[in-house]
């Protein structure tokens, strides 16, 4: 998602609260949360590519293969906590 898109998207959900806490503290709680998400998607990312490496007998998929060696590349990790090592 892009920068322009993520903040369209916060900017309507924000819309849609009706709780003036909540709306008004919605960008420091999702500023806290996000490298927690972030780090649950990568290691989501690994324990995939892992099974994908094993006798894994679920479904395997070959995009879905192909998205879990891209989202485990260290230039896209960087890429996603980049912006939060700016902050």
């Amino acid at each position: 998602m892009s920068a322009a898109d993520k903040a369209r998207f916060i900017d309507t959900y924000v819309s849609h609260i009706e709780d003036a806490h909540l709306r008004d503290t919605l960008g420091d709680r999702l500023r806290l949360r996000e490298p927690y998400v972030l780090l649950r998607g990568i290691s989501w990312s690994a324990m995939g590519w892992t099974a994908y490496q094993s006798d894994y007998h679920g479904v395997r998929n070959p995009d879905t293969c192909a998205t879990l060696q891209r989202y485990l590349r260290l230039d896209f990790i960087r890429q996603i906590f980049d912006p939060i090592r700016g902050r």
